[in-house]
């Protein structure tokens, strides 16, 4: 599935090289993202390939493509979860369906027997505040708003910039303040009073530094957990500047079948989390256990998520 800068999203058969499905009425902004969210394999029953996509306007649909009985074209409906008006969204991940895990890395434990891990679909969203997760499937429905982290978490060094701008604002207002008053002493205006005003960022160029604009990275993987054995478990690896941070989808244990209609949500908590030694750019998880992240410095390193320790650098 590819998205295009014109807003065209392709469904591709990448074997024969040719197209499934073209629809160009879904976007007017350029696809900055595209995720697969379901697909048919051997062992599950679905039908359907499903999808979401997300533009630079800020609108994100969930697509549905299936497949006709008759002419084997396909078709796409299509449900949309943002408008656009809640602002752009910087970032987007689906969690792959863990039958498409088993089917890479061998039969895996859930640590559940209601089946819920594999009816629910989850997908992460990141605007410029905060982090969302989102069940499409069996219903949307938002599960876990995820706070940014603070200034100091995502660039450490922006107080240390900011300390040296304040100072240097202090000593522009004190040594101007000293000047006008030995030069004016009739002035009604008080050395405290214009320090306290020229200081002020507003009416002086050395106002304190914003942290810097670092994009959130997102990655949802299937991993172990320390004391879970070999159960595996939903968990959203967020980078954001220097600071990375892991989420738990918690599903509740079931001794038997739900009730009719029922959804056992999963709960979601702040799993672990670390400093990097600059910036992240990008991060995927590579298995059960390891995660690699690549920094703005270039450094590429792999950690081991259950113990938390660095592989390899």
């Amino acid at each position: 599935l590819a998205g295009y800068g014109s807003g065209v999203i392709i469904l591709w058969d990448i074997f024969k090289e040719s197209i499934l499905k073209s629809t160009d009425d879904l976007h007017t902004s350029p696809i900055t993202s595209v995720r697969l969210t379901s697909f048919p394999m051997a062992g599950n029953d679905k039908s359907n390939i499903g999808a979401v996509s997300v533009d630079a306007g800020g609108l994100v649909n969930k697509l549905a493509f299936s497949k006709g009985m008759l002419w084997s074209t396909y078709s796409v409906e299509t449900e949309c979860l943002l408008d656009g008006t809640a602002g752009q969204i910087l970032a987007m991940e689906a969690l792959p369906p863990l039958d498409f895990v088993e089917g890479k890395c061998g039969s895996t434990g859930t640590g559940g027997s209601d089946g819920s891990r594999n009816t629910i679909t989850l997908i992460a969203l990141s605007s410029d505040r905060s982090s969302f997760a989102v069940s499409v499937e069996p219903k949307v429905s938002v599960l876990h708003r995820w706070a940014r982290p603070t200034a100091e978490r995502i660039d450490p060094t922006v107080f240390d910039r900011c300390e040296q701008s304040t100072q240097a604002s202090s000593n522009y207002a004190s040594t101007y303040a000293s000047s006008y008053v030995s030069s004016c002493a009739s002035s009604y205006l008080s050395t405290s009073t214009y320090a306290s005003t020229a200081a002020d960022p507003k009416q002086v160029s050395l106002g304190q530094p914003t942290p810097l604009p670092f994009l959130p990275c997102l990655s949802w993987g299937w991993a172990l957990v320390s004391g879970g054995g070999n159960s595996v478990t939903p968990i959203l690896a967020r980078a954001w500047g220097s600071c990375l941070q892991f989420l738990r989808a918690s599903f509740p244990d079931s001794d038997g079948a739900p009730d009719d209609g029922a959804i056992n949500w999963p709960a979601f908590g702040l799993h672990d989390e670390f400093n990097a030694p600059s910036p992240v750019v990008a991060l995927n998880w590579l298995g059960k256990r390891s995660l690699v992240y690549l920094t703005i410095t270039n450094e590429f390193t792999i950690v081991d998520t259950v113990i938390m320790t660095m592989q390899e650098n």
